[in-house]
């Protein structure tokens, strides 16, 4: 026999020897067990169930009547291939987990799984849990009273984490949503992000790409840590508030040799207790503020003013809590300073230690008569949750020396007797020989004219106090529409969506979703609240439609809304094609002129 002959007879024995192994390995009989991580558990505690196996299968019946199954089942897979001495051995396993808590206390039984290979039924063993009393009660596991401590385990779940249960309305809570992980990848393909009732809502932005990933041990299990979203939230009003739960949809265990599996997961829906604030000793200067440390700072340009020139008055405060929200105190100046509209400034930084920051607002007064006036006392007051009581902060009221043409105020008036000589009375005229008048001795005869009646400057003079009411009332709209402020923003808020899309686009261009989709979103929520009056903490699904209807907007331009909105969230934490994009940017612009042709203020 030839060398070629000897190497194909070799490589065949070779080939023929697999294909016997393979063969074994693969008629091999069914394992089937199950086990547990721990026998012995407290009532407030979990457990988890493992089934595995050596063969693809599906699980029939499972016993756990004495059992709530919190999470799962969760499914693995792995296999290896050895060669020793020329033997091949090949294994794989295939694991389903289940996260089990007790109905009760005791020794309680984990019935026989079972499973049909080929024909023939196969069972696991059974388990006994024995069950402790735990500090809290069973009918209050986390899923039902959640506060917001994770304590689920399995390889995939969902946690909404707030860094206090209890507060009281206005107090800010840093709300985390976070995926726990144990899979090698992990793709996020659907969500669902509720809005959230009864709550102002500010998103922590991170300067990153997204929030670091973190590794946190868990009931002796290590889990990756993604960080979806980092919310403030201050509550609007009192009782419990249930933050909504998310649900998600992932890809999990995606590689180059498979698609990997899909699995359906949601968070827990932690409750916020929200206090009201208390009524004893509220001063009357209070407006809803809930924090620490604020300050109010007042500068006055000068005590000492010649007529006609503007006297500044500034007023700022400042310090932790919801800045956005805060009320400036109103002042109610003398009727001799001519005040023009307040220019309002305020700069708000948002952390994970709450809101804080600066409101200020600048007024310009101009005293049109001589004499000493008073600007009146700023209170403003703001109600400390950590030391349980009110706070007031004072600025007294200030005199104000008005001078008459450069000269010092001599006369000593006082507001009140400035005030009421502020019109000059005419001077009183002499009229002499009122009683007894000289003779004239010249006169001039005139040809009596036709009757007044019936002529046009009788008709002329008839009209003219309604010509002059309607002169009057037309300047008095025109001065209202251009002096209420408010108004102006509103009827404006058209135009000033449409210089935020501007920016929107510039982002788009860049190809940078995420700030894309982050700018037409704020700019939404903007205009939606400043177009129809309502407060950012009370936009919701209902109430944006709902607004929307009163004004007469169509249906489909409202789901058009909703439709647009969704999807900028959505583009938050999972990636949209940039076809997505530009489509979503189009409909903005067609839906904001449809909008505002039909809602006229």
């Amino acid at each position: 026999m030839n060398l070629n002959s000897r190497n194909i007879l070799h490589n065949y024995t070779i080939a023929l020897f697999f294909l016997i192994s393979s063969f074994n390995s693969f008629t091999q009989s069914l394992e089937f067990s199950a086990t547990v991580d721990q026998s012995n558990i407290s009532s407030d505690n979990y457990i988890r169930y493992t089934i595995q196996t050596n063969n693809k299968i599906s699980i029939d019946k499972t016993g756990f009547s004495n059992f709530n199954v919190l999470q799962g089942p969760f499914t693995s897979s792995s296999s290896s291939v050895s060669i020793i001495n020329g033997k091949v051995n090949k294994k794989e396993k295939f694991t389903f987990t289940y996260i089990l808590s007790p109905t009760k206390t005791g020794q309680l039984k984990i019935g026989p799984a079972s499973t049909t290979y080929k024909g023939k039924t196969y069972t696991t063993n059974s388990i006994t849990i024995s069950v402790a009393k735990g500090n809290k009660p069973i009918n209050e596991k986390e899923n039902e009273g959640d506060n917001s401590k994770t304590k689920n385990t399995g390889n995939l779940f969902a946690s909404i984490n707030l860094n206090k249960t209890k507060v009281f309305k206005g107090e800010s809570v840093l709300v985390t949503y976070k995926i726990y992980t144990r899979y090698n990848s992990l793709q996020i393909t659907d969500y669902d992000l509720p809005l959230k009732e009864g709550l102002w809502v500010e998103e922590l932005k991170y300067s990153g790409n997204g929030w670091p990933q973190k590794r946190e041990v868990i009931n002796g299990m290590t889990y990756n840590v993604l960080t979806l979203k980092k919310e403030i939230v201050i509550p609007q009003v009192t009782g419990e508030i249930k933050i909504p739960e998310i649900k998600l949809e992932a890809l999990v265990n995606q590689s180059m040799f498979g698609w990997g599996s899909e699995v359906n997961f949601k968070s827990n829906s932690p409750i916020l207790n929200v206090l009201p604030i208390p009524k004893k000793d509220k001063p009357e200067s209070y407006s809803g503020q809930v924090g620490k440390n604020y300050k109010l700072d007042v500068k006055l340009s000068s005590n000492e003013i010649n007529i006609d020139e503007p006297i500044d008055l500034s007023i700022k405060i400042s310090g932790n809590g919801n800045i956005n929200n805060l009320e400036m105190p109103t002042l109610d100046f003398s009727s001799i300073f001519e005040v023009y509209p307040p220019e309002l400034k305020d700069n708000v930084n948002i952390t994970a230690t709450g809101i804080s920051g600066t409101k200020e607002v600048n007024y310009i007064l101009i005293p049109r008569h001589y004499g000493s006036y008073t600007i009146p006392e700023i209170n403003v007051s703001y109600f400390d949750p950590k030391k349980k009581r009110f706070i007031h902060l004072n600025y007294p009221k200030q005199q104000i020396n008005v001078l008459k043409n450069g000269q010092s105020n001599d006369q000593g008036l006082t507001s009140n007797d400035a005030e009421n000589n502020s019109v000059i009375n005419p001077q009183k005229i002499k009229i002499l020989n009122k009683d007894i008048r000289h003779i004239e001795t010249k006169s001039t005869l005139r040809k009596e004219k036709s009757t007044f009646y019936g002529t046009f400057n009788y008709w002329f003079l008839l009209l003219l106090p309604l010509i002059l009411l309607g002169v009057f009332f037309y300047i008095y709209r025109h001065k209202v529409n251009n002096t209420d402020h408010e108004l102006i923003k509103r009827r404006g808020a058209g135009k000033k969506l449409e210089k935020k899309f501007a920016l929107a686009q510039k982002h788009l261009k860049l190809q940078d979703q995420k700030k894309f989709y982050d700018e037409l979103y704020r700019s939404w929520i903007n205009y939606i609240s400043l177009k129809f009056k309502l407060p950012i903490a009370e936009l919701n699904k209902q109430t944006i439609q709902s607004s929307l209807e009163k004004h007469a907007v169509n249906k489909e331009h409202i789901k058009e809304l909703e439709s647009i909105l969704q999807e900028c969230e959505m583009a938050q934490y999972a990636p949209l094609k940039e076809e997505n994009a530009n489509l979503t940017f189009q409909k903005s612009k067609n839906l904001i002129y449809k909008i505002e042709k039909h809602v006229k203020i």
